[in-house]
């Protein structure tokens, strides 16, 4: 699949297409077009200069590219024959992302000046080891090779008009 039409194919037919299946060639050129659109928003908001533009610009990139996002990896993770559920591990990124930019650099700020409780850095640290962890998993998960023929989420993406009605 081409980087054009993975995403006219992930961002404008499949954004809420939760079933089926994605080769790895569909879902990494729509991950890259994601990032570069990321930067493209992030530099026009970085340009105007103001916290509250930069805000603003974060939930509007979230608005149109989480449910996207979250159907892609679903039919990624369904051609490895995992359930899309598995994205759930990474779920609090998204709540993190979501955060004003003064919110979170005011935790930060308390973590580096020590003004935060030893409780709260120790949470902080163990939610983000975790998360790595598990973003690692779905990356190695994501760059693996799917199963070869259908499996019980559909056809295989890349041999279409198999049968799959022997998963049925």
């Amino acid at each position: 699949m081409t980087f054009l039409r993975s995403v006219k194919t992930c961002l404008f037919q499949k954004h809420f297409d939760f079933s089926g299946r994605a080769s790895r060639s569909e879902y990494w050129w729509f991950i890259l077009a994601y990032f570069i659109f990321v930067i493209v928003v992030i530099a026009l908001a970085e340009s105007v200069g103001s916290a509250k533009v930069s805000d603003v610009a974060n939930w509007v990139l979230m608005a149109v590219t989480t449910i996207p996002l979250y159907a892609a990896g679903a039919r990624r993770l369904h051609d490895t024959n995992r359930s899309g559920w598995w994205q759930i591990l990474v779920a609090p990124n998204l709540f993190v992302q979501a955060l004003p930019t003064s919110a979170t650099d005011d935790f930060y700020l308390a973590l580096t000046l020590g003004e935060a409780t030893f409780v709260d850095s120790t949470i902080f640290w163990l939610a983000a080891v975790l998360l790595l962890i598990f973003s690692l998993v779905l990356l190695v998960w994501t760059i693996q090779r799917g199963t070869d023929g259908p499996n019980r989420y559909g056809d295989d993406p890349l041999q279409p008009g198999t049968d799959a009605e022997i998963f049925a």
